[in-house]
């Protein structure tokens, strides 16, 4: 298990436009949502099977009537959670024990990878852990980029994913869904909702070039 940064938008300086067109239009990072991210959690199992939900921690405190209608969005796949800084403390990582992780256990003994970051071990944590016959492997510091799973063969490749998808579903629905037009993360995470729609998008070819 481990978190990594999600970010609002991907700015690196290219565009994409019509092919013929003699006006391009490029966005800024001006608005500084490029300087802001959310952290999203991920579990993975040693046989594959996707028995935990992403985890992802928006800024916030998660009320409100706008915030309550993107709720409406969000994908049943995945567990949203608010906080003030966006990012993983010892609280929430208590929660997604108790309420995601130990109850797919069903009792039986089991060992948990981890980084040294300071909520993993926590007096209350390790009490937990110890309650339901969890061992837990430290990875110890400076050492994450060659042990870590996450780190070497999962975050990366996620996040290379994610922006591909999210670039792709830009494209195709910008001209027609109302969604690309609001200037918030929790907006851009609405494109993960449209699953049908993703196979799609990444099979047809549309007449576009990067520029």
């Amino acid at each position: 298990m481990d978190q990594t940064p999600l970010p609002f938008e991907y700015l690196e300086g290219q565009t994409y436009n019509k092919i013929g067109e003699k006006t391009i239009w490029a966005q800024s990072s001006q608005s500084g949502w490029d300087k802001r991210q959310g952290t999203i959690q991920l579990t993975v199992f040693a046989d594959g099977v996707p028995r935990v939900k992403p985890l992802i921690f928006f800024r916030g405190q998660g009320i409100g009537p706008t915030v309550v209608k993107e709720k409406e969005e969000y994908d049943p796949r995945v567990v949203v959670r608010f906080n003030a800084k966006a990012y993983a403390n010892a609280e929430n990582f208590l929660e997604y024990l108790e309420d995601q992780f130990i109850p797919i256990l069903d009792g039986q003994p089991s060992l948990l990878v981890l980084d040294l970051f300071a909520a993993h071990k926590t007096q209350e944590v390790l009490d937990t852990f110890l309650a339901n016959d969890i061992t837990v492997s430290l990875i110890p510091g400076g050492c994450t980029s060659l042990v870590q799973p996450f780190d070497v063969s999962i975050n990366r490749p996620f996040k290379d994913i994610l922006k591909v998808i999210l670039t792709c579903l830009i494209l195709r629905f910008s001209l027609t869904c109302p969604v690309v037009r609001t200037n918030s993360f929790s907006s851009q995470m609405r494109f993960l909702g449209h699953a049908g729609q993703i196979s799609t998008c990444l099979t047809q070819k549309p007449n576009w070039r990067r520029k």
